[in-house]
């Protein structure tokens, strides 16, 4: 049994309990930390309040991993669903790392809402520092921006060959700095020097972790995987725009999965 953790503000019981929760798979057990006080009082990405929200959350992973030594884990936030995930595919992609975070995409290119992690000394590093790092942070940078520069992948230049090769593979992606500068010249990957934790890290495969990965006017310029695991409801701002998207996607792997068993009777039928 593998546990998953997420901690969510009042705003976001809605979606916990209408997608989050009837999503977790078997063989995984949902361990929920609802915060009783909604310090984001629009609950919209980056406005008041939101930092303060993200700094509590790091917390609570903080604890978890402490609380959990030598535990596989997953870290998430309930703006996300899960389809057919497994404990084996779990353990198959996080091997020899310590923590695999989900492909974000734009600027910042690790997501910060979603992990998979071993509950580690080096794991604990990253998010002590993380927090160490926000709280004396005084240019208003969020979460995901800070553990960018500390795992070197905010970036500038162009990105497009890199996103494509990363959009392809099938398997987890461990993260070598000198590797990618010497692969992908044209991508300028910002690093902070004084932010460099010890951690064995990759990236999940986008095709089985998936989330839009940019900024949309219509959830129909959407393409689902056939193959998706796990869904991640951002690039969008406010909570109605994260329901329909939650909502548009959950429909679509339920046509899939009618449109297959319609096909499986058929062929059933055709043999008998």
């Amino acid at each position: 049994m593998i546990n998953i953790y997420c901690y969510f503000t009042p705003s976001h019981e809605i979606l916990y309990k209408n997608f989050f929760l009837p999503s977790i798979p078997e063989g995984f057990s949902v361990v929920p930390l609802q915060s009783d006080v909604q310090d984001c009082t629009t609950a919209a990405f980056k406005s008041p309040g939101w930092g303060d929200t993200q700094l509590k959350k790091i917390v609570y992973w903080i604890k978890t991993i402490r609380e959990n030594e030598g535990k596989v884990i997953i870290g998430s936030d309930v703006d996300a669903q899960f389809f057919n995930l497994t404990p084996s595919l779990v353990n198959d992609l996080l091997k020899d790392h310590d923590i695999l975070f989900q492909w974000n995409g734009g600027k910042v290119l690790v997501c910060a809402g979603f992990f998979i992690g071993r509950c580690n000394a080096n794991t604990l590093s990253l998010f002590e520092q993380l927090y160490e790092t926000l709280i004396h942070d005084i240019k208003g940078i969020d979460d995901q921006s800070y553990l960018n520069m500390m795992l070197g992948m905010a970036v500038g230049g162009s990105k497009a060959r890199l996103e494509s090769d990363i959009a392809a593979a099938d398997g987890a992606i461990a993260i070598d700095h000198a590797v990618l500068k010497s692969n992908y010249p044209e991508t300028t990957f910002i690093h902070s020097p004084s932010l460099q934790p010890n951690v064995r890290w990759g990236i999940l495969p986008p095709s089985l972790f998936w989330l839009p990965g940019f900024f949309y006017r219509s959830v129909n310029e959407l393409t689902v995987p056939e193959q998706i695991v796990f869904h991640h409801a951002n690039w969008c701002i406010g909570l109605e725009k994260k329901i329909e998207q939650l909502e548009f996607v959950r429909n679509i792997i339920a046509d899939r999965k009618l449109s297959n068993n319609i096909a499986y009777q058929f062929n059933e039928g055709e043999r008998l």
